[in-house]
């Protein structure tokens, strides 16, 4: 018997997205337009040939909603609620009722999460996607672990957030002791948003692309945010969607560079010039706050579990207060 492949469902358009709302009882005719304009200005979605693409964005907000506010994203939640603004609107029911209805339980729902650190969210959502997380990454890996780091071979890809966004990263990522760099964006992982993000991951094509006619070697490489090329003298570029990084030439990456590259300053030469910058001896003075609360930090912490940083962070600012205060 000839072999089946079961195919994934097909992705919205805007036109079955509107029928599936219809049949949700969620939405009217003249928020339906209002309703994909959202999705589509937020970058929870994209169009890709007349279909609506979910992207990392959108897979990452939605687990959190239906983690952290499952009853506010449920189906016959918001038809119900769709039914009370109906009322409202022909003066069968009271607004102020409703809302205070409404945020009676919303706003402790709310500000239950906010308690909640960002690493613990962060790890709860990595726990949440599973090996979803890595689907559009396509690793070999074998069944027990899809999600082992195809750099160092010893680390577990995982969720990850820096101070300009998420990106998924090895475990290893950043460690004095083992340290691997391996990391990617978010589009690229995901199963249905790998096919708009920037460019495919492609592990083949991270290396030397060839020396410019200086003699300067131009490698392709892969970062958080995605790939770019890096010349010896320390001058970096993103790489440009119409260019693909297995076919990039050294001619088109010394254009790119020269129109779009920026120096990047290596560790040695930051020092330096921060050096300069403050004068021949002149040293850069301590922020004594700074060092106090590294020194403290780990205790506070441990001592509040149930406390935010935040919150933390205001204890840790009133006991130096108060040691400055003795202290004088």
């Amino acid at each position: 018997p000839s072999q089946h492949f079961t195919s994934p469902p097909p992705k919205f358009s805007d036109g079955s997205l509107v029928k599936a709302l219809e049949e949700e009882g969620i939405g009217r005719p003249s928020t339906y337009a209002p309703i994909i304009k959202v999705l589509t200005s937020r970058n929870y979605i994209v169009r890709r040939s007349g279909r609506l693409i979910p992207t990392a964005r959108g897979h990452l907000v939605t687990t959190f909603l239906r983690h952290y506010f499952e009853k506010y994203v449920d189906y016959s939640y918001t038809s119900d609620m769709e039914e009370k603004l109906d009322k409202v609107s022909n003066n069968e029911l009271d607004w102020t009722f409703l809302l205070t209805n409404f945020w009676s339980s919303f706003e402790p729902n709310v500000s239950d999460v906010l308690q909640i650190r960002n690493r613990v969210i962060i790890d709860e959502l990595d726990s949440i996607l599973g090996d979803a997380l890595v689907s559009g990454l396509e690793l070999d890996n074998e069944e027990e672990n899809k999600r082992r780091c195809p750099s160092c071979g010893s680390g577990t890809l995982g969720l990850k957030l820096s101070r300009f966004g998420g990106f998924v990263g090895c475990s290893n990522y950043g460690s004095k002791t083992n340290e691997c760099n391996f990391g990617v964006p978010l589009d690229m992982c995901f199963g249905s948003s790998k096919n708009i993000a920037t460019h495919s991951f492609d592990p083949s094509a991270v290396g030397v692309v060839g020396q410019d006619g200086d003699g300067r070697e131009i490698h392709m490489k892969l970062g958080p945010y995605g790939y770019y090329i890096q010349r010896e003298d320390g001058r970096v570029a993103s790489l440009p969607r119409e260019y693909q990084p297995t076919t990039l030439t050294v001619e088109e990456a010394t254009v790119v560079l020269n129109e779009k590259g920026k120096f990047r300053k290596t560790k040695e030469k930051k020092k330096a010039s921060d050096a300069g910058s403050r004068g021949a001896g002149e040293k850069k003075k301590a922020n004594p706050f700074i060092a106090f609360m590294q020194a403290e930090k780990d205790r506070v912490v441990k001592a509040n579990p149930d406390k935010t940083w935040q919150e933390c962070l205001k204890i840790i600012a009133s006991e130096y207060k108060a040691s400055a205060s003795e202290a004088q």
